[in-house]
């Protein structure tokens, strides 16, 4: 009788640790299908977010909570284990948490080329170190900034050496080319401010060559279709075969071409 009591204990722990067992792998396993199902959540509602500002000819900025960490690479953009590739232009620092802004502007040189998306956090802090060539310049386009970005720029001629600050060298200003962390860059505004933004620019740029590829492309063979007798759309071509290899030198041309083709009442390439 005592031994038959005892392997009813035996039966009874042994049923309990399994079934202990069962309903603790349960829940962490609950609980990882929760945080994946939640990663997936966010990862759309970035997307969604980033892909509606497309709609809008204008400079938008916005400001998205997020619960978690955000990690973007060049061409990914991660949640905890979850990843999504993105073709968007994201510059951004590699890891950003909690508060995300979000800067949207069209690049446009001359005409539309691709969708600028300058991401930071609420942590991030940017020094730009000028020389005399860029302190002038910097000061403008720091002050056309939407204030939330704006306040997270200083800029003078020496390093700052302050936690969750990133330093950026900026300087030799030339001949419309200026010197971004010895990346020689045209001077855009849209440009420099990606340069400043991203981690990954050497790879950004090479984005960026693509997107001007695949629109100057529209446009040579829009311009070779509408070409007529007493509309030239010729002298545009050389110019935009330049485009390809991102020598902005030739926008000034390409401008004069489109608008002499106003004056002359046919219709604008752009």
């Amino acid at each position: 009788m005592k031994a038959q009591s005892e392997l009813n204990w035996v039966f009874i722990i042994v049923a309990g640790a399994i079934i202990l067992a069962f309903f603790t792998g349960f829940a962490f396993k609950y609980k990882d299908l929760q945080e994946e199902k939640l990663s997936i959540e966010l990862l759309n509602t970035l997307d969604n977010t980033l892909t509606s500002f497309k709609t809008s000819p204008y400079k938008t900025f916005d400001i998205i909570n997020l619960p978690t960490t955000v990690k973007i690479t060049c061409n990914q953009i991660q949640i905890n284990d979850k990843s999504y590739q993105t073709n968007n232009l994201l510059f951004s620092p590699v890891e950003l948490r909690t508060k995300l802004l979000v800067y949207y502007r069209p690049f446009k040189i001359p005409f539309k080329v691709a969708d600028f998306y300058l991401i930071t956090d609420a942590n991030k802090k940017y020094h730009l170190i000028t020389d005399s060539t860029t302190e002038a310049y910097i000061v403008d386009l720091i002050n056309n900034l939407p204030d939330d970005l704006k306040n997270k720029f200083s800029s003078s001629n020496l390093q700052k050496n302050e936690p969750n600050t990133k330093n950026i060298q900026i300087r030799n200003l030339n001949n419309n080319f200026i010197n971004v962390n010895n990346h020689q860059i045209y001077l855009n505004g849209d440009l420099v401010l990606a340069a400043i933004f991203s981690d990954n620019f050497n790879c950004m740029y090479d984005k960026i060559k693509q997107e001007m590829n695949n629109v100057v492309k529209v446009y040579e063979n829009k311009a070779r279709l509408i070409h007529k007798e007493n509309c030239n759309y010729n002298s545009f071509l050389p110019y935009l075969n330049d485009l390809k290899q991102l020598n902005f030198n030739s926008i000034s041309s390409i401008d004069a071409i489109n608008q002499e083709l106003a004056n002359n009442n046919c219709p604008v390439l752009y």
